[in-house]
């Protein structure tokens, strides 16, 4: 039994296990010990990017009970030409009021002609 007691307590007081210094460690050790903390700080970088994408869309989308129809979106988005169109009395006024501009400038010109003879 005292034995078995020296025994454990040599066992217990054994050192432990040495480790091998960094600069001993194989080149290929280091390139996946490398690889695998560049991993790593991709995945961090990657699930920044996911939450900052997520707050962005959590901030610009429309509640599901007002969607935009394509008319809608066109009507109110759409080029300044595409909204004089959309609005018949504005683009019909616009042609009215070019229209009248011609006849002026065609009317001074028979006026000049006119004063020559």
């Amino acid at each position: 039994m005292v034995t078995t007691r020296l025994q454990s307590a040599a066992q217990r007081k054994a050192p432990p296990p040495t480790q091998e210094p960094p600069q001993d460690a194989q080149p290929f050790q280091m390139r996946d010990m490398y690889m695998c903390l560049m991993e790593s700080r991709m995945q961090a970088l990657h699930r920044g990017q996911v939450a900052t994408a997520e707050m962005i869309i959590g901030l610009y989308d429309t509640p599901p009970s007002r969607k935009w129809t394509m008319d809608e979106f066109n009507t109110i988005m759409g080029w300044p030409e595409n909204q004089a169109q959309a609005s018949g009395a504005r683009a019909t006024e616009a042609s009215a009021m070019e229209d009248d501009d011609e006849d002026d400038d065609y009317e001074d010109g028979d006026e000049e002609e006119e004063d020559d003879d």
